[in-house]
């Protein structure tokens, strides 16, 4: 047996300390292990995480993965599996940064750099990448870049920096025309500028770790695999399983010490109370120094289905109260540990507590506090209050955990008034106890009906680590996302954008620009009820287009067995309406005043029912415009891009221009007095920091000589004309390439196809649940129900920030023409839907995606044109509408040939991977061999996918009137449904 380091001795003698002195404050004594958090190894083996290194396959599902550093300053990546016996074990595999490099000589460059970077450089490779920002891509060959590895971060980042300085400067030289022409490789200092020279790009060195190893890879969190160990490699196959194992889940919540109206301070204040629930059971430790009287063990049960029995620890002080919480969280090792605001709150605060007693979190439990967050290699911490945050859809006043277990667990936790607290705790502990462990019991429901399905079905999509899926924005998401997909497609990467220019709008300075966004309505308030007869208005000529219509609206249900018949009820109800009509206004004729005049004259029919309460939205609405008028980031061209493009010819049909409105607020000085103030800031200088010398204004970095114009230029304007700003709507006209490269639309088609898969899959689980018998088959059925409900509302998520992501600040793929041209197109389309439904009924609220409407009770609707097929008439309508206004004739896909005429397939690629260095040798790999010459043929086709569905009949619907005449409120309205339920709740 080896003599422990110095540092293993003093960590033994500090959790010998601990045991001694909780011994001595109470009688049932704590046992804690403190590592030496500089060996990960001990720590992750105390867990339970022992490194697998045997021959036998073995299946684990994917909890975690982390890069780490090892002693030798190599990069490691470490994956933390958890095997359907709830066993853990992990892997570790070398990790290599990488970069990618621009330039006209390759070789030369390769042989360069391994020479400038020797030793810190592992390996090199040749590969072949599409760059779709340079012109005429459509019709080039992918081109040559080189790929560097480097042996660590650091030597990786000191990389990084060196060769951005010398683009830098590259870039400047070619501004001024001054590259070398002429490229020979020699070991003079002068030749090594000259190859410095050739460098034009780095891409893909600001990717985060995580997605490139993901993707290299191709593994994710929350999916099965089956790992081999082969001696120097490990061999990782994915598989089907669905179902992930049943992880250990540890709730907690605090409560501690606070001065009067103010808010805790960890410097001051303690904590006198942690409760704690598990899957096994509820623990509550109370800090008796701060509690006057002992808790007995009770029973905390809010609702039937979330029964909890507490054991209670009754600890001298808070320092027994930190070491019995961390040795509950050795002893049941959790894979996952929740909070409510914890990375803000708890985390924090018993962090600062711990040291205040010489106790390290870092060493005890693994855990160690990041820029924002408090994060564990082997324990994965998922704060509930970012889930509510970002994917709840709950409004910001009520995201408290009060108001979201009312909410979503359908009970209101103990509530308690801060400020009564301390008195609490003197005289009503019993109260403040079970305070104390309803919020536990919150946190811990929460998280197991909603926040532990969709993480961990999100990051069976998303190249992240779990604490990433729910800490990141949902832009972060979906970047993450296109980088895996466009490094699958060999497409380069393209670094953020992060650009300091001033804009334009002009000639005049914008302070703000951008777009009119979707149309929102209210056009009526009130109370409706589908048992109150209301006074509808029919527009004939609207009737007449639908009888004209019937046969090609209903086109598509020309073989179904009773089609005939429901042709037959349609034109018969909607002749009625006519005739009925005619007999009124013929009436009406006979007894003409001038109160009847527009009846008449415009045909009208006049109609008292009751009505049905529909909601007809479109289906995704904003992924099926991106998908239809395959719109895409960098699809949005210019005529310079048409220009240079070897397919510009106006019968290739390739150019689809696309309206949008254009919203820009600008600065009233013109451009001639711009020059002049710039003028003369060029010779005044500026303090950028205390105890620095001022700058003269040209030397400033350009965003801050950016602010100080504007002010400048603010302050004139005030002056000058009283007024800084003016705003202009503007409609717009773009132009979106139907050819581009398509893996943004392949994409979002991708994620919109299998969220329709996995509804459908939850519905036939649905059926499957209620129709089956036996309880163990049930049960699973009910696990399933849980993961499909789960993956589709994750893919809805996804599916809903591709839309968003392009207007967000510093995207890799920015467009803003593109966003708007999605808002209008969509506010385009509900307008259509409400010329309809003013047509045949009333309408209520626009929505962004969809229309609320009143339709009268006799209108011929819902049909069986078989007997297992049911149809929704209205629904039809509106998409034959929709098809007639908004199909793009002009779509094309592209059809891959080789010289033979036959069509070429993607290869099959292995199914397993080889973890081995992530690559096999150190030589350069030239991947650019072609078996075939490639042509380019497009398609050309119409396509629509944007179509309506119908919800309803609702009972009631009551939208509220605002207190300003003329004004009506948007997004705001209760709708109950047939059973007397709240469906649904705006505002």
């Amino acid at each position: 047996m080896t003599e422990p380091t110095s540092d293993l001795e003093d960590s033994e003698d500090k959790a010998s300390m601990a045991i001694i002195k909780a011994t001595e404050m109470h009688e049932e004594p704590i046992t804690i292990l403190i590592q030496n958090s500089t060996n990960q190894d001990d720590i992750n083996q105390q867990f339970g995480f022992l490194s697998y290194h045997d021959f036998e396959e073995r299946n684990g599902w994917l909890l975690n993965y982390v890069v780490t550093q090892d002693i030798d300053t190599s990069s490691r990546v470490k994956f933390y599996f958890v095997d359907a016996q709830k066993q853990n074990f992990s892997i570790s595999i070398p990790f290599f940064p990488s970069l990618i490099l621009e330039t006209d000589e390759i070789n030369f460059l390769e042989e360069y750099l391994r020479k400038k970077y020797e030793g810190e450089i592992e390996c090199t490779e040749i590969i072949s990448r599409m760059d779709i920002n340079i012109y005429n891509h459509l019709s080039l060959k992918p081109g040559n870049y080189l790929r560097i590895y480097f042996k660590n971060e650091i030597f990786f980042s000191k990389a990084v920096k060196d060769l951005k300085k010398i683009i830098s400067k590259n870039k400047v030289l070619h501004k001024h025309e001054t590259i070398y022409e002429d490229f020979s490789f020699f070991k003079s200092e002068s030749q090594n500028m000259n190859i410095n020279c050739n460098i034009k790009e780095i891409y893909e060195y600001d990717i985060p770790y995580e997605v490139v190893i993901s993707v290299e890879l191709n593994i994710k969190c929350g999916s099965w695999y089956e790992i081999k160990y082969e001696g120097e490699k490990y061999i990782i196959n994915p598989l089907l399983y669905e179902v992930p194992p049943e992880l250990r889940i540890f709730a907690f919540d605090i409560e501690t010490t606070k001065q009067p109206l103010k808010f805790p301070n960890a410097e001051i204040d303690e904590v006198m109370m942690i409760s704690i629930l598990t899957s096994n059971t509820g623990t509550l430790i109370v800090n008796r120094l701060i509690v006057s009287e002992d808790i007995s063990d009770f029973e905390y049960s809010p609702k039937e289905d979330m029964k909890s029995e507490f054991k209670i620890y009754n600890e001298m002080n808070e320092e027994a109260l930190l070491l019995r919480f961390y040795e509950i969280i050795q002893d049941y090792k959790p894979h996952v540990i929740t909070t409510y605001n914890g990375n803000v709150f708890d985390f924090p605060f018993i962090f600062k507590r711990s040291l205040k007693y010489d106790l390290n979190m870092g060493d005890i439990i693994g855990f160690n506090q990041t820029r924002e967050n408090f994060v564990c290699n082997f324990i994965v911490h998922l704060d509930c209050y970012k889930w509510v945050k970002r994917d709840s859809y709950l409004p910001i006043g009520s995201q408290g955990l009060k108001s979201v277990a009312k909410a979503k667990l359908n009970y209101f936790p103990d509530e308690m008034d801060p400020e009564l607290m301390m008195f609490s705790a003197k005289n009503e502990p019993q109260k403040l106890a079970s305070y104390s462990v309803s919020d536990a019991v919150a946190t811990f429901y929460l998280y197991l009906k909603y926040v532990h399905p969709f993480i961990f079905s999100l990051s069976t999509l998303i190249p992240l680590p779990p604490h990433d899926v729910i800490d990141k924005g949902s832009g972060t998401l979906c970047e993450s996302l296109l980088i895996a997909e466009c490094m699958k497609n060999e497409i380069l990467v393209p670094p953020k954008k992060n650009s300091d220019d001033m804009l334009f709008y002009k000639g005049f300075l914008v302070e703000t620009m951008t777009y009119v966004g979707g149309h929102v309505e209210c056009l009526k308030a009130g109370i409706y009820r589908s048992d109150f007869e209301y006074d509808f208005v029919l527009k004939t000529n609207s009737i007449n287009k639908l009888i004209e219509q019937l046969e090609i609206i209903l086109k598509d249900f020309r073989n179904e067995e009773f089609y005939e018949e429901v042709i037959k009820k349609i034109k018969y109800k909607l002749t009625e309406y006519i005739i009925n009509g005619n007999k009124s206004n013929e009436t009406a004729e006979n007894n003409f005043n001038q109160s009847n005049i527009e009846n008449v004259l415009v045909n009208k029919i006049k109609l008292r029912e009751k009505p049905l309460i529909y909601h007809l939205d479109v289906a995704a609405m904003y992924p099926n415009i991106i998908l239809t008028n395959r719109l895409q980031p960098y699809s949005i061209v210019t005529d310079e891009n048409c220009m240079r493009c070897d397919f510009n010819n106006k019968n290739n049909l390739c150019k689809r221009e696309m309206d949008w409105v254009l919203r820009v607020e600008y600065l009233i000085a013109n451009k001639k007095e711009i020059e002049m103030l710039e003028f003369q800031l060029e010779n005044e200088y500026f303090k950028i920091e205390e105890n620095i010398k001022p700058v003269i204004y040209k030397n400033l970095p350009q965003k801050k000589k950016n602010e100080i114009l504007k002010e400048r230029i603010k302050n004139y304007s005030k002056k000058i004309y009283n007024k800084i700003y003016k705003s202009n709507v503007e409609n717009k006209s773009s132009r979106v390439c139907q050819r581009e490269v398509s893996f943004y639309v392949d994409t979002v088609r991708k994620f919109r196809d299998q969220r329709y898969f996995y509804k459908k899959k939850f519905q036939n689980a649905k059926t499957d649940f209620e129709n089956e018998k036996s309880d163990e088959k049930k049960e699973i059925l009910s696990k399933m129900l849980v993961v499909y409900e789960s993956l589709q509302i994750a893919h809805k998520c996804i599916l809903n920030s591709f839309y968003g992501y392009v207007m967000r600040k510093g995207a890799r793929w920015y467009s803003m023409e593109m966003a708007a041209i999605v808002c209008n197109t969509g506010g385009s389309i509900i307008k259509e839907a409400r010329n309809f439904i003013e047509g045949i009924g009333i309408p209520l609220e626009l929505d962004t995606d969809g229309i609320w409407c009143l339709i009268p009770e006799s209108f011929p609707d819902t049909f069986l044109v078989n007997k297992n097929k049911k149809i929704s008439f209205l629904c039809i309508v509106l998409n034959y509408l929709i098809s007639q206004k908004f199909t793009n004739q002009q779509y094309q896909e592209k059809i891959i040939i080789n010289d033979c005429n036959s069509e070429i397939t993607s290869d099959n690629k292995s199914s397993f991977i080889n973890t081995e260095n992530f690559l096999s040798s150190n030589t350069i790999l030239n991947s650019d061999q072609r078996k075939f010459h490639i042509k380019n043929k497009y398609e050309i086709k119409p396509y629509n996918s944007i179509e309506f569905e119908i919800d309803g009949p609702y009972k009631a619907m009551v939208l509220p009137s605002s207190t300003e005449e003329g004004k009506q409120i948007k997004k705001r309205y209760v709708v109950i449904n047939m059973k007397d339920k709240i469906s649904e709740l705006k505002g």
